[in-house]
């Protein structure tokens, strides 16, 4: 039950909270990108849903302990990201593009 637990707590951490800031940070830095789609009431439900995810982790029997595991897990796949990155020459190692 306490691994189960664990699992789902790093599973809202790692994809539902950040994809909910994700939406905020994309249309702050990228305002003039095309949108397939409106969020009704911007950005009132993804910050809702962020609190939302946030109270669930915190309100937890040995969240700490359950959101170490999920940072321990996202470093390892940052890390695993930046190797990938350097080794294939992408994002952010990759040579910046020339201005015509």
């Amino acid at each position: 039950v306490d691994v189960v637990a664990a699992l789902v707590v790093i599973r809202i951490t790692l994809q539902f909270l950040l994809q909910a800031i994700g939406v905020i940070v994309l249309r702050k830095r990228q305002p003039e990108m095309a949108r397939p789609f409106r969020m009704w009431a911007y950005p009132w439900p993804a910050l809702i849903a962020a609190g939302g995810f946030v109270y669930v982790l915190i309100s937890r029997t040995n969240s700490m302990r359950e959101l170490r595991y999920a940072t321990v897990v996202a470093g390892v796949g940052a890390l695993i990201f930046i190797g990938r990155a350097a080794r294939r020459r992408e994002w952010p190692f990759a040579a910046p593009a020339s201005q015509a």
